[in-house]
């Protein structure tokens, strides 16, 4: 394997292992191993890694590839060797290792599990023999959900979930209890052994800080990340001073509903005042008759008087 340190005045250096394979140099995004700058060419270079060796190939580049000061089309590289690609230089280690870590593990020596090893990563784990375990057992004497194992402090406690058959520490069953390396865990039929073993990777640990390399396929280049410290949060702002509620004041009754004026009784009929009726006028007609005929008959008297001898 290859380890190979990309150094950039101003910028911090980045360390890559490469497995096996090729790989692609360039200012271009999707290249392997991509080198942001201007003088550099979309496709600069390539590195084919077998093992722990390792040959630089020039792709007709316009700024060149240079190792010891001298350019070159195709190189094998030798440990210790900087490859410059200006404004870069390329340190290559050979024979580098990716790097290690160490996990608790429960290791299953009795039972129809015999020679199955759990890691145990998280920092509480169920077991038993339920499909929704995490450590599932394949042991009909082991309740579905039978214990936990917690770790406290770098210490393993197991505690019985009032299991059927009882959890047992170094043949002796118990309600809860530490694990040490070592020390035999019974569940059910299943005898377990809480010991360490090595693991490649950064490990846990590292990933909660951000420093771990996730695992890539065969060929990849594996780039490994600085933890940044964590940047202390900020205090929290002063608190306001709490706001005085104003008094609630009953809302005002509300207004009483314009008053629409009745409408007025209707007009009684008023009879209409009695005219004064002139009296009739006396019907003279009949005394006129008679009077004529009172003076006819007075002058026909007077006639006959004045004729008489």
């Amino acid at each position: 394997m290859i380890e190979l340190t990309i150094s950039r005045a101003g910028e911090a250096d980045r360390r890559m292992l490469l497995k096996g394979g090729a790989y692609s140099l360039g200012r271009h995004a999707d290249n392997d191993i991509v080198l942001d700058d201007k003088a550099v060419s979309r496709r600069h270079a390539r590195l084919l890694v077998d093992g722990d060796v390792a040959m630089l190939e020039d792709l007709g580049s316009g700024s060149g590839s240079f190792v010891g000061g001298r350019a070159v089309g195709e190189r094998r590289l030798q440990d210790g060797d900087e490859v410059e690609i200006v404004p870069f230089v390329l340190r290559v280690r050979a024979g580098a290792k990716p790097p290690t870590h160490v996990v608790d593990v429960l290791e299953v020596v009795e039972g129809a599990d015999a020679g199955r090893v759990f890691d145990l990563i998280e920092d509480e784990l169920t077991i038993g023999r339920g499909d929704d375990q995490d450590l599932k057992l394949d042991d009909h004497g082991a309740s579905r959900g039978h214990a936990l194992l917690a770790r406290r402090r770098g210490t393993w406690f197991v505690r019985d979930l009032d299991s059927a058959n009882g959890t047992y520490v170094n043949d002796q069953r118990v309600a809860e209890a530490p694990l040490e390396q070592g020390d035999r865990l019974g569940v059910g039929e299943s005898v377990l052994v809480l010991g360490q073993q090595e693991r490649q990777g950064a490990g846990p640990s590292a990933a909660a800080s951000g420093a771990s390399t996730p695992d890539l396929p065969a060929g990849a280049p594996v780039v490994e990340r600085v933890a940044v410290p964590a940047r202390p949060p900020a205090p929290p702002p002063p608190a306001a001073p709490p706001t005085p509620r104003p008094p609630v004041v009953a809302p005002p009754p509300p207004a009483p509903p314009p008053q629409v004026p009745a409408p007025a009784p209707p007009a009684a009929a008023v009879a209409p005042a009695p005219q004064a009726v002139a009296p009739a006028a006396p019907n003279v007609l009949p005394w006129l008759l008679v009077g004529m005929l009172v003076i006819l008959l007075f002058l026909g008297g007077v006639v006959v008087t004045a004729s008489a001898p």
